[in-house]
């Protein structure tokens, strides 16, 4: 809605909207039940007979075993459903645009948007895992967002003008309990929760109930098991923003501003609050820790170090107790960041020009050991000292950019382009807590192993991209225009996890080239070149096309900060120094879109009607095949067919690096809207089709097999002795070969694009 309040010269326009979805994350489920299994016994599907031969707990979790599981003691999905995937959100924004002068032009922003959903239950995985009979404590998920802005325009001659601009940002997260909220402590507490709910069943006072175990101990959360992990964080941004652009001369323009952002981030995280609770209040609840007595005057940091070991917490700008705090070094993270650029356009009837600099000033401030060879460390508590901390020094880029275009003939243009860019790493790389610097930089702690998640984060900086770009723009004819692209893209300093080596400044502690611990560095580097073709047809008797097409190739020494993973692990081996295809090499891509539409005052009853088709297609990505385990090793029987994937370690590759390509995809989308002009307001009503032929792309398949169907185990010789146990083939089947557990579990990612979505809506605008 938008329109003048009460004088031309102040303007608004406002909007929202509210999205409830029963299913955040569409995905393809086989639907299966457990009562339509075969009994081998009787030969009888199991829904046939009495609730004895129903499923029932194995007893290897604790459980009794032979116990009913919960409900009707079935497991059962229905057709592309998962229940519980529920997500809620909202949003608003508005503007208000006031002219102060003919000159002077203000205008205010401001965007409020929230949205809320259970933790899992997304992905069949933790569905069935985490949510299928334990739904009713799930974990809530919360995210709010808030961005308020102002800028101001003021023209200072036909040729001359500036602008100023403030803005303010919030974020906040929050994953929590949905009954306890921010009471976390009570999450793992027996007394709180029988309280609350009458909750029965734990094993000691901050253990819950024992999980279920069925069919040769696969497990799954029982009903009423208590949430164990608590986390939030918050980021607010304040900067300001000056742009000033002239056009000194008939052919010259001038373009000069900058940028500058103050960041406060903060983030608190239990992951284990039972353990917390164990060590503030003892096993049993009332035999709480004399802090004070025992450690007299300095409790309080011996209290934050012994639980923050205990429960493996994260945090910042936080202490343990997630109270907000801003003491060093446990306050927040204050990054800052600041561009300024300068920009000249040259304009020529045949040639025009732009060529400027961009300066980054980059500025993480993340906590690092003074001497990471050397670190002062509490060695009574093992624990780094503060005194031995401090902040890392900034980052500054000088980046010049580069374009030119001419025409070649009076229907072709050539143009170019050069550019350096730089792009910072998630933050989630660079800021660790302060228990995980601690434990990384240790003596004692300290390790090369990092494959499983760990390592230094200070040690990351900000990646470099240089680009060439240079391609002709041809008009066809008056209603057709072709544009050809070649591209070339260089990434260099990509971050990876390595090893940590010491340079030789205590040799008396540690000698050179040996290796302190793993770490973010910035070894890696990659390239992306192609060409890229687009046909555009300008609307022409109601009738719009474009059509896209991309050949690409992308090499690098790899695909993202963690695909070498295994080189800081426990076995002997060491990063490509050799390109090779990159996990997300694709070399074609394209689209191509219809757009048929009656404008208004045509077309009689059909005006405002109109369809958009949208086709897309891709070749595959690649991916390396790998040899099917031979034994169980450390996977258990309903994880071993990705025991690879799972663990690097394991794998044995079949081929050269990335030699594979899974299939190629196809896709149609499709837009039917009719616009109803009522006087001033305007009524679309609209319906969207994703996927419109259901087609099931294969985004992933098993790197064992190079299908998504099989992961090879159960036509395995070792699997003969499990296919025996009663439902375990029929089990294995349905929850992996047909709905990817397992995958989900170790990739964390599907092997098929999303399902048919049909979507009803009404846009009105006022």
């Amino acid at each position: 809605m938008s329109g003048p309040v009460a004088t031309p010269k102040l303007r608004f326009f406002v909007a929202g909207q509210f999205n409830n979805m029963d299913n955040r994350s569409p995905s393809y489920v086989v639907p299966f039940d457990t009562r339509d299994f075969i009994d081998p016994v009787t030969g009888q599907a199991l829904g046939t007979l009495d609730s004895l031969g129903w499923l029932r707990d194995d007893g290897y979790e604790g459980r009794e075993a032979g116990e009913a599981l919960p409900g009707n003691s079935h497991i059962a999905y229905l057709l592309n459903d998962l229940p519980d995937s529920w997500r809620k959100s909202n949003m608003f924004q508005g503007t208000l645009t006031y002219d102060l002068t003919n000159n002077i032009k203000l205008r205010f922003t401001g965007t409020v948007d929230g949205s809320e959903n259970p933790a899992s239950g997304s992905t069949f995985y933790t569905n069935l895992q985490n949510s299928y009979f334990n739904s009713d404590r799930t974990s809530m998920v919360s995210r709010d967002h808030t961005m308020m802005g102002f800028r101001a325009t003021h023209i200072l001659n036909e040729k001359t003008f500036y602008e100023l601009g403030l803005f303010y940002t919030s974020r906040d997260y929050k994953n929590y309990d949905k009954d306890f909220g921010d009471d976390w402590k009570s999450y793992a507490d027996s007394v709180a929760n029988f309280e609350k709910f009458g909750a029965t069943g734990w094993r000691s006072r901050y253990l819950g109930p024992g999980w279920i175990s069925t069919i040769n101990n696969f497990e799954m959360e029982p009903p009423g098991y208590p949430n164990n992990g608590y986390s939030k964080n918050n980021q607010t941004d304040l900067g300001a923003s000056f742009d000033f652009t002239s056009q000194l001369r008939p052919r010259w323009e001038v373009k000069v501003g900058g940028r500058y952002e103050a960041w406060e981030m903060r983030r608190f995280s239990s992951g284990n609050i039972r353990q917390w609770l164990q060590t503030e209040y003892g096993v049993t609840g009332d035999d709480p820790y004399q802090w004070e007595s025992i450690y007299g005057s300095d409790w309080e940091y011996q209290r934050q170090v012994e639980l923050s070991k205990a429960s493996g917490a994260t945090y910042y700008g936080y202490d343990i107790d997630g109270e907000e705090t801003d003491e060093f070094p446990y306050g927040p993270n204050t990054p800052q960041f600041a561009s300024g650029y300068l920009q000249n356009k040259i304009e020529y009837p045949d040639l025009v020009m732009n060529f400027g600099l961009r300066f980054e000033y980059i500025d993480n401030q993340s906590l690092k050991p003074a001497d990471p060879e050397k670190p002062v460390m509490d060695t009574q508590r093992d624990w780094l000292d503060p005194s031995g901390v401090e902040r890392t020094e900034p980052y500054t880029y000088i980046l010049p950019r580069f374009n030119f275009s001419f025409p070649v003939t009076d229907r072709t243009v050539f143009y170019a382009q050069y550019g350096k860019y730089m792009q910072m790493p998630s933050l989630n790389q660079v800021y660790t807590g302060y228990t995980q610097l601690s434990n990384t930089v240790s003596p004692m702690t300290r390790s090369p192993y990092g494959w499983w998640g760990g390592g230094a984060g200070w040690t990351a900086k900000p990646e470099e991209i240089t680009q060439y770009e240079l391609g002709l723009r041809i008009l066809v004819s008056e209603n057709f225009a072709l544009t050809t692209t070649g591209f070339y893209k260089n990434y260099n300093n990509q971050l990876r996890i390595d090893e940590i080596r010491a340079s030789g400044l205590h040799p008396e502690e540690i000698a050179a080239g040996a290796t302190l611990f793993a770490g973010n560095v910035n070894e890696d580097f990659s390239t992306n070149k192609g060409v890229e073709f687009t046909l555009e047809l300008r609307r022409t008797k109601r009738v719009a096309a474009k059509l896209n097409y991309t050949l690409s190739d992308t090499r690098g020494t790899g695909a993202s900060s963690r695909s070498g993973d295994v080189v800081v692990s426990d076995v002997v081996t060491r990063y490509p120094v050799l390109m090779f295809p990159l996990d997300y090499h694709q070399p074609h891509r394209g689209s191509a879109m219809l757009d048929y539409r009656f404008a208004q005052g045509e077309g009689g009853m059909l005006q405002g009607a109109g369809v958009n088709l949208l086709m897309t297609f891709n070749s595959g990505h690649a991916y390396t095949k790998i040899v099917e385990p031979q034994e169980l090793g450390q996977a258990d029987p309903w994880d071993i067919g990705v025991r690879a994937t799972r663990d690097p370690r394991g794998r044995r590759p079949a081929e050269p690096l990335n030699h594979s390509m899974t299939p190629w995809n196809f896709n149609i989308d499709l837009n039917v809207d009719k616009v109803f002009y009522l006087g001033g307001i305007s009524v679309d009503v609209y319906m969207h089709v994703l996927n419109l032929l259901d087609r099931k792309n294969v985004i992933n398949v098993h790197p064992t097999t190079g299908t998504p169907e099989d992961d090879g185990w159960l036509r395995s010789a070792h699997a003969v002795s499990f296919k025996k146990i009663p439902q375990y083939e029929d089990f294995y089947r349905a929850i992996n070969l047909d709905n990817r557990w397992a995958w989900q579990m170790a990739s964390g990612k599907d092997f098929y694009g999303t399902p048919r979505q049909i979507r009803f809506g009404v846009r009105v605008e006022f």
